[in-house]
């Protein structure tokens, strides 16, 4: 069968600049890495039955622990790593939101019952990316912010794109979150985290306070430090501290042109 959304998307130019790819973890994780070989690897996935990494475009919008109560403790807080686009030389698939919640369930409301998530598969490509954004939300700080473009016309034919923008354009209550409209890379390769490849990192300013932490990421990895304030609460919740600090670099660095 014709990949119509794949078309739809291809058919459109490239919105540029390049946002960065983002990973969130926690500090219980980026400690191992600090201590271990510094690499992302790969973990089994369920869905797909494969090893893979996630990465989001330009979006640190996953919600690591959703299910954990409210807590104060450091392995818990969340963390958002920002890496060059180039990282990633190949992905395995790329999708335009999260894959997870699709399988989910979290869009069937949006769905035909015989849609499957492979018919929005993209072409695993960072410029098919860049056509995502302009295809849908015509600039990154629209496409950051979940501000989706007025003025898109799907044919008839073109079933999975209306599905898509009612998913990303649906303001009523929903069980899904910003990840509907983040454009997802999943990567077999392992990611090393190091000088070439990090731009910047966003943690609690609990962490920074500490000068080994602080260290580790201005004279290591000659990233920038990036913190949020970070209460006693659901750890999930930070991932909305965490996409603002993304929002204000990106404006810094000029990824919004």
């Amino acid at each position: 069968m014709k990949q119509r959304f794949s078309s739809f998307v291809e058919s459109n130019q490239p919105c540029g600049p390049t946002l960065p790819i983002v990973h969130t973890t926690d500090w219980y994780v980026l400690r191992d890495l600090i201590d271990g070989d510094r690499k992302l690897k790969p973990m089994n996935c369920p869905v797909f039955g494969e090893r893979l990494s996630y990465f989001f475009y330009g979006k640190p919008c996953y919600r690591k622990h959703i299910g954990e109560d409210p807590n104060s403790l450091s392995a818990f807080y969340l963390v958002g790593i920002i890496l060059r686009a180039e990282v990633l030389g190949k992905f395995v698939r790329m999708f335009p939101f999260d894959s997870g919640a699709y399988v989910n369930g979290f869009y069937d409301s949006s769905l035909h019952p015989q849609m499957d998530v492979n018919d929005f598969s993209l072409k695993p490509e960072m410029k098919t990316a860049e056509k995502t954004v302009s295809t849908f939300f015509e600039n990154n700080e629209n496409y950051m912010k979940g501000i989706v473009a007025n003025k898109i016309t799907p044919s008839v034919m073109d079933i999975e794109v209306e599905a898509y923008l009612s998913i990303v354009g649906d303001k009523s209550k929903t069980k899904s979150d910003d990840r509907r409209g983040a454009i997802e890379f999943q990567v077999s390769d392992e990611i090393i985290i190091n000088k070439r490849n990090v731009l910047a990192v966003i943690l609690p300013e609990q962490l920074l306070d500490d000068k080994f932490v602080r260290d580790f990421i201005e004279v290591e990895l000659g990233a920038k430090p990036l913190h949020y304030l970070c209460p006693h609460a659901r750890p999930s919740e930070d991932a909305r501290a965490i996409i603002a600090e993304a929002n204000r670099f990106y404006k810094s660095e000029g990824f919004y042109g």
